[in-house]
């Protein structure tokens, strides 16, 4: 009985010390783990607030070079309001000044010429005399807006209705204009209409027609599944990248800068000091989220991964320092069962050394176990 009640303690013991030893190789792993998973969401969040700041970088970049754009182009047109061609025509009977509109003509073909602008046209428009000059030529209103520069929205009777106002320099939302014959339709691109006049000057305008195309290409860099708007300040929608105007009331009212997140979606947003203008961009969450939900997937992978190997690592390096431990306990309590006093009356003194060595590891099974 007594052997049987030392065996299961000896037994006991060394499971107790097979457990200690995994148990603590098992701690150290999931400490690590644990640290990794907590950089990883740092590094994940850190990754959201970059891409955030980046866009909200790009839409600040973007708005001031439509500002500066729009101020140049207001300033072009103001200084050709009253530029001496301008002034003569304005006075006299421009129908009978071939020789004045031809120097029109000309300074308007130089003018265009500069792509730095991108206005494709800029139109004379006197309304009582029912008489425009463009790059191309001169002809009559309805002709103008109904063949050469159509699009329905904007009409000859639209732009006389306009003349009445007292705006000096006024952006209309953006269309897709076209050249109308009766043999085919050739388009013009989307083009954002601007109307010039003295708020006094009833009959007399300018009307430009800036490229939205190209001066969106040039002044933004979009994102994947990203839409542009520019929303001037009565909350009308000048001009999108994508197929329509419209904007959801949240974001339409906004000003100054900032985001809002809505459904799947950030609206940046950030309004122009010289224009009132607030320029818009929205950009999908869903590129956002699979890559971060693939960066989850990776990490999931990874730290499953390293469990594993750290548990058989850690049964292996266990069952390793366990098995020699044990086997010297168990030759420890074997000599101490049969009575045999270690290193005591040996003929050899070679013993005595690992007599020692077995005290030492007597005084020290109890720690261990």
């Amino acid at each position: 009985m007594k052997w049987t009640a030392r065996f299961r303690g000896t037994a006991k013991n060394q499971m107790s010390l097979f457990y200690t030893l995994f148990g603590s190789f098992i701690a150290i792993i999931l400490l690590l783990v644990s640290i990794n998973w907590v950089a990883f969401t740092f590094f994940r969040q850190s990754i959201r607030d970059e891409i955030i700041l980046n866009s909200s970088l790009n839409l600040n970049a973007t708005a001031a070079n439509y500002e500066k754009h729009i101020k140049l182009v207001r300033s072009f047109m103001l200084g050709s309001l009253f530029d001496n061609d301008t002034e003569i025509l304005k006075r006299g009977d421009p129908m009978r000044r071939y020789d004045v509109v031809v120097d029109v003509q000309k300074s308007l073909a130089h003018n265009l010429n500069n792509t730095s602008l991108y206005l494709d046209n800029i139109v004379y428009y006197f309304r009582g005399d029912d008489f425009i000059i463009d790059r191309d030529g001169t002809r009559d209103a309805d002709t103008m807006f109904s063949k050469f520069y159509y699009e329905p929205s904007y009409t000859a009777d639209f732009w006389r209705r306009e003349m009445d106002g007292e705006e000096s320099f006024k952006v209309y939302p953006a269309g897709s204009f076209a050249s109308v014959t009766p043999f085919e339709r050739k388009p013009l691109g989307t083009l954002l209409p601007i109307l010039v006049k003295n708020g006094y000057d009833h009959d007399f305008a300018f009307i430009a027609f800036l490229n939205a195309d190209r001066i969106y290409a040039a002044f933004h860099q979009a994102k994947p599944d990203s839409t542009f708007y520019i929303v001037d300040g009565g909350g009308r929608a000048l001009f999108s990248s994508g197929d329509g105007l419209s904007l959801p009331s949240e974001v339409a009212g906004k000003s100054g800068k900032g985001y809002v997140k809505i459904d799947d979606s950030y609206y940046f947003y950030r309004t122009g000091g010289e224009t009132g203008f607030a320029y818009v961009e929205k950009v999908s969450d869903k590129g956002l989220a699979a890559q971060l939900s693939r960066l989850n997937l990776i990490m999931m992978g990874l730290l499953a991964l390293s469990v594993l190997i750290g548990l058989a690592v850690s049964y292996w390096f266990s069952k390793r320092f366990h098995n020699p431990l044990a086997n010297m306990i168990r030759s420890v309590q074997s000599l101490r069962a049969v009575g045999v006093p270690a290193g005591e009356g040996e003929p050899d003194q070679g013993i005595q050394p690992a007599a020692r060595h077995v005290k030492r590891l007597v005084a020290l099974q109890p720690r261990i176990s």
